[in-house]
């Protein structure tokens, strides 16, 4: 059973973690940032929140083609702006709190401050959403996985009957 589901669960698990560090890429850096630059990210992210899920992800998949790796390329294109939406507002909240401002004030770069005060702080959060998702992930993947093209024992079985054959 658990070798079977090596097929469900690897891809799965890829395609929440690049889901997951994108989305909280784009989110930390428009939270920290703020600005044109926020309400940029924030608007793209939009974009994408705009078109229904099921819909956008069977339009990716259709226009890249049928395999594995483009099922999975279009649910990260689908799931990635829920993680940006989390890690943008606890970057804003943490981008107003003390130890923030205090590592700006002595002169950190914002690369210091984004990976080594906000990104650890916010990972929580970010983990909770990440143990969630892969169980949709499971599901929409497998849904759009080419089916195996060998013809299987019991469908045969299937066929003789249908056509009236011992």
């Amino acid at each position: 059973m658990i070798h079977g589901a090596r097929v469900s669960l690897i891809p799965a698990l890829v395609v929440v973690a690049v889901a997951g560090a994108v989305g909280s890429l784009v989110g930390l850096v428009g939270g920290y940032v703020g600005g044109w630059l926020d309400e940029g990210l924030m608007r793209l992210t939009d974009v994408f929140l705009a078109v229904p899920a099921l819909v956008l992800a069977m339009a990716i998949a259709t226009a890249l083609g049928p395999s594995a790796r483009n099922a999975a390329i279009a649910v990260i294109v689908v799931w990635w702006p829920s993680y940006a939406r989390l890690a943008r507002s606890e970057a804003q909240v943490l981008a107003a709190v003390e130890f923030v401002q205090a590592a700006s004030a002595s002169g950190a770069s914002h690369i210091r401050i984004l990976l080594r005060h906000m990104l650890p702080n916010q990972a929580s959060s970010l983990i909770v959403k990440a143990s969630l998702t892969p169980a949709r992930s499971c599901c929409s993947l497998r849904a759009q996985l080419p089916r195996h093209r060998r013809p299987v024992a019991h469908a045969r079985v299937g066929l003789e009957v249908a056509t009236s054959r011992q």
